[in-house]
């Protein structure tokens, strides 16, 4: 045994040992043991087989140029950790060529396997100045102008920053003359590639440059100013409309709106609308020259009606005298602008619109003497005469109306055509090719009787096939002749207390009315048929007390067989009833007290059924629940109306599967009692073990019990974002379910360690609550921006801050901050604070007058 190799290994543990419990290890916060790199055999010699992983047992990951630095290149002594993490950040070990004015994110631009920006112009488009137009082909140096000293920041974003000279030195035109704003982007385009050609359009604004407007330059309206010109034709040809003559425009007190009647693509001749005024221009007033209505140079007050301007017309007018006849001044009634001569007076907007033979008449034909206002509408008052001297019929003996309307036209006076229907006697059936005179006989035309028996009584007291009179017949002829066939009778029956049906519309009327009754015969079966109903044995209906009410079973329409109702009856026939015979039920001629339950016929139907057994399993008697006349075999009980309605897989289960040995009254109805060997045999995830409920339905359906589908909101762990997608196995580990924490650090540690700068700056363990993170987006969210920006060009950039921790001092909540530690001593602020009203040393105080961080002392 090699005793100075034991001393030394045992010296070595002790050394490891004391390192463990102590603070002062070489490494510094290094917890790796000792042996994964030393030897037993010397502590200064290195194991051959030492592979120290930086990805895994560091934060920092090795990439690019640094997986062939020598170790001796970054830890220079023999302490590999960082206490503050500084060492993960580019800054760390590089110089800040920059001076700390684009940020310490040295990855935005560089990389570890290229320090040599390739993509800058790209990287640029991402910037606050994206490069467009020329500016894409401009040399970095020419903006840049401090690159040897790696300056890239502090650049104006506007036009005017770098062109002012530009703006400043333009003459044409004069912008700082004219009071261009340095708006540059209005008139100009960074896309084009010159920038002399102004591409400013009059379109956004009030007034479109156009016709004439279009070759103007633009000093000939912009008289050494921007703003104030005016948008208006009369702003600014006010010289113009006061020097016009041809009409005078100031005479006129034409209106200020020239583009009533010039629009700037051809201002000569002027197009004045005459729709839009009280008098639009029609037919020959299109033709007529302006000056011709507007005399003078009148333009406001000239009247809209003819009368106005054509009165000496009106008078002149003989042909008829408008003035004798007095006709209306609305000379639109009969003429119009399209055709003033010959007039087109409408008549049938008068009381007498000419119709038929009045239309080819002249005017002067009824208005005679020119008379045009009263002249009567009457026929009568015309033609009198001829109302007197027709004698064919006499009009006058006859005393007619003079409402000639009545039988006469205007269409066609002769013959005359008067409407029967219109009087208490329409002409109907062989009456329409009566003669007039065979029924108006000597002339008489005002008092002939309109009932049928006043002219027929002859033919009523001479029929004997049947006698009318013995049979006392009713006079009123039409209940059984009629105008369009007088022979044979058709007496209606169906408005009688007995319409006929059936067999009884083939039946001659003497079989029913024997030696000529046709006033009391009665109208029910068996009054006719008592002999049929006696003599009927099968069934004998007078032995089973049948009703005498024939029309229960029998109908006129076919005798026999009868046709019982039994939908009448307290027992519908359904299903195989319906073909039942009658006597199967109704034995022995009983037709007056059979049961009408199934179980009252079908006993011997229900003890000798077997599969189920019905008496063994105590069935109720109530037979429809499974069965019903239109399939008795096989059942279909209704398990909906249960307490354990069947749904998804149960439907499909016969029912011996569930009712075993005949079991139909206590088969329990949970999923337990009956799946308890699948509750226990599941092992994935073990039900037992994890001493799932014995509620299955918390996860399965009978639709699909394979393929759990847990409702996770009904927990306190409701599954959101990102979680909704993760296998439950990826959670419950190990077949967990009952501990498995709800908070996301203890499930994402690793992530909370890994992730750049968290444990170091000591942010709270609460992921969710300190506004950074979601499960819908795992990446942070929280901006600092919009309270209190902390970014580049601030007085609160990063290098004034080292940690969150520095100001956030409660890791627990972020909400709490601190000014008045090491960066605001009391002091210093005490001395600049001197004859501030209301000030106090107090953090939130600080805020409420610097909510940006600034110098200034302004209120919130």
């Amino acid at each position: 045994m090699n005793t100075p190799n034991i001393l030394f290994g045992f010296y070595l543990f002790l050394f490891c040992f004391a390192f463990a419990f102590s603070q002062e290890s070489p490494h510094g916060n290094l917890t790796i043991a000792c042996t994964d790199c030393h030897t037993t055999t010397s502590f200064s010699q290195l194991r051959i087989d030492a592979r120290f992983d930086h990805t895994i047992q560091t934060n920092f990951s090795l990439n690019g140029q640094h997986k062939i630095v020598q170790c001796q290149s970054c830890h220079t002594s023999l302490v590999f950790s960082d206490e503050k993490g500084k060492a993960q950040q580019c800054i760390s070990c590089h110089t800040d060529q920059h001076r700390g004015e684009v940020g310490k994110q040295c990855e935005r631009c560089h990389n570890t396997k290229s320090w040599v920006v390739t993509d800058m112009l790209e990287k640029h488009q991402a910037s606050r100045f994206p490069l467009l137009g020329v500016h894409r082909s401009v040399n970095c140096k020419q903006c840049h102008t401090n690159t040897e000293k790696n300056e890239f920041v502090g650049l104006p974003l506007d036009c005017a920053g770098c062109h002012r000279k530009d703006f400043d030195e333009t003459i044409k035109p004069n912008h700082i003359a004219v009071g261009i704003k340095m708006a540059c982007e209005e008139c100009h385009q960074v896309t084009s590639q010159k920038w002399n050609s102004s591409t400013f359009q009059h379109l956004p604004f009030s007034f479109m440059k156009q016709a004439a407007h279009s070759n103007l330059t633009c000093e000939q309206c912009h008289n050494k100013k921007t703003s104030g010109t005016p948008t208006d034709c009369y702003g600014c040809h006010k010289t113009d409309f006061n020097n016009v003559q041809t009409p005078n425009h100031l005479a006129g007190q034409f209106s200020h709106q020239c583009a009533t009647c010039h629009q700037p693509n051809t201002w000569i001749p002027s197009h004045f609308n005459h729709s839009i005024t009280q008098f639009p221009l029609a037919g020959a007033h299109l033709a007529v020259q302006c000056q011709q209505c507007h005399s003078n140079g009148n333009y406001s007050s000239l009247p809209v009606d003819c009368y106005s301007c054509h009165q000496n017309d009106f008078g002149q007018t003989t042909n008829p005298n408008h003035a004798t006849a007095l006709f209306s001044h609305q000379c639109e009634a009969c003429h119009s602008s399209l055709s003033w001569t010959p007039s087109n007076f409408n008549h049938a907007n008068t009381n007498f619109p000419l119709t038929g033979s009045h239309l080819p008449v002249q005017c002067q034909q009824c208005h005679t003497n020119g008379n045009y206002t009263n002249i009567s509408s009457d026929c009568w008052s015309c033609h009198e005469n001829d109302f007197a001297q027709t004698t064919n019929p006499n009009h006058t003996t006859e005393q007619f109306s003079h409402q000639c309307e009545t039988c006469h036209n205007t269409i066609a006076f002769q013959p005359s055509t008067f409407d029967h229907s219109v009087t208490q006697f329409p002409l109907t059936g062989t009456h329409t090719t009566t003669q007039c005179q065979q029924c108006h006989t000597n002339g008489n035309y005002t008092n002939l009787p309109t009932d049928c028996w006043s002219c027929h009584e002859t033919d009523f007291t001479q029929t004997t096939n049947p006698n009318h009179v013995t049979a006392q017949f009713s006079h009123q002829c039409e209940t059984c002749h009629q105008t369009a066939g007088w022979q044979p009778a058709l007496f209606d029956h169906s408005l009688t207390q007995f319409p006929l049906t059936g067999a009884h519309q083939t039946t001659q009327c003497q079989q029913c009315h024997t030696n000529g009754n046709y006033t009391n015969l009665p109208t029910d079966c068996w009054s006719c048929h008592e002999t049929d109903f006696t003599q009927t044995t099968n069934p004998n209906h007078v032995t089973a007390q049948f009703s005498h009410q024939c029309e229960t079973c029998h109908q006129t329409a076919g005798w026999q067989p009868a046709l019982f109702d039994h939908s009448l009856t307290q027992f519908p026939l359904t299903g195989a009833h319906q073909t039942t015979q009658c006597q199967q039920c109704h034995t022995n001629g009983n037709y007056t007290n059979l049961p009408t339950d199934c179980w009252s016929c079908h006993e011997t139907d229900f003890t000798q059924t077997t599969n189920p057994n019905h008496v063994t399993a105590q069935f109720a008697h109530d037979c429809s629940p499974c069965h019903n006349t239109s399939v008795w075999q096989p059942s279909t009980f209704n398990h909906a109306n249960t307490i354990f309605p069947l749904t998804g897989a149960h439907n499909a289960t016969p029912c011996q599967q569930c009712h075993i040995n005949g079991n139909y009254s206590t088969v329990p109805t949970d999923c337990w009692s009956c799946h308890e060997s699948d509750y226990t045999t599941a092992n994935d995830p073990p039900h037992s073990i994890q001493s799932f409920p014995h509620n299955c339905t918390q996860c399965h359906t009978t639709q699909t019990w394979d393929g759990a589908s847990f409702n996770h909101s009904v927990t306190s762990f409701p599954l959101t974002g990102a979680h909704q997608t993760v296998g439950c196995q990826q959670c419950h580990i190990n077949g967990n379910y009952t501990t498995v924490p709800t908070e996301c650090y203890p499930c994402h540690t690793s992530d909370f360690t890994s992730a750049p700068q968290h444990s170091t700056k000591g942010y709270p363990h609460n992921c969710t609550t300190s506004q950074c993170h979601s499960t819908s987006s795992w990446s942070s969210t929280f901006n600092h921006t919009p309270e209190f920006p902390i970014g580049n060009g601030t007085k609160h950039r990063p290098g004034r801050w080292n940690v969150c921790g520095d100001c956030h001092q409660n890791a627990n909540n972020f909400a709490i901050f601190t000014c008045t530690t090491s960066c605001h001593p009391q002091a210093q602020m005490n001395n600049e604070h001197d004859g501030v009203s209301g000030y106090q040393y107090q953090s939130n105080a600080c805020y409420d007058c610097h909510p940006t961080g600034d110098n200034l002392k302004q209120m919130r």
